[in-house]
């Protein structure tokens, strides 16, 4: 199975034994034979740059739907490994960890924010506000606060407008890295988003 998408998203997969080939939109071959393809509901542009290819290579194309709203996303892109035979259950998450020495105690009360989001407008208007008072409510508590993110983050981060002895992680880390640290914490709480969806993977309180 070869998996065409964006880095980040590569970054979470890679070294799954399921995968044997990550590959960056902009460097797909469509010279390669395929048996299949299996496109996710978020591939809309992956099929707008090659749907000449597509139509051309005589492939089946399968398509994941997300009609039924009742049904979780990830049963909706289950569906799509059905269609070349997979009956199983849900099987455990992935998601890639890279050790690193950790920046807190572990076993302490750390709790990592991730003020984190897409860039797209409609993503922004769902950022939770109140992540600055949440902090000092958690220190209060007895919490080390430490927070987490890309270079947008980072870029975007002024401590005088955060609680003292809140750790700015932000930009520091790799996807596999953060993931570790995820994993070590313990607790994260964000905003939809990537961080988010890692915490389910590697099992942390989210």
């Amino acid at each position: 199975m070869e998996v065409v998408g964006k880095l980040p998203a590569l970054d979470v997969i890679r070294g799954w034994p399921t995968v044997y080939r990550c590959t960056e939109l902009n460097a797909y071959d469509p010279s390669r034979e395929h048996d299949a393809f299996l496109l996710s509901m978020w591939s809309g542009e992956f099929q707008k740059i090659w749907a000449d290819h597509l139509t051309a290579s005589g492939a089946p194309l399968v398509v994941a739907s997300y009609e039924d709203h009742g049904r979780h996303e990830s049963e909706c892109h289950l569906d799509l490994a059905r269609t070349v035979g997979f009956c199983g259950d849900i099987p455990e998450p992935y998601c890639a960890t890279d050790g690193v020495p950790l920046p807190f105690t572990e076993g302490g009360r750390i709790a990592l924010l991730a003020d984190t989001s897409n860039p797209d407008p409609e993503w922004q208007r769902k950022r939770w506000p109140y992540f600055k008072e949440l902090a000092r409510r958690l220190q209060e508590a007895g919490y080390q606060v430490c927070l987490i993110g890309g270079q947008a983050e980072a870029g975007e981060f002024d401590h005088s407008r955060w609680p003292q002895g809140v750790l700015n992680l932000a930009g520091n880390y790799t996807i596999p890295q953060t993931a570790y640290l995820i994993q070590k914490a313990g607790l994260i709480i964000a905003n939809d988003s990537g961080a988010a969806h890692m915490a389910g993977a590697v099992g942390a309180d989210a």
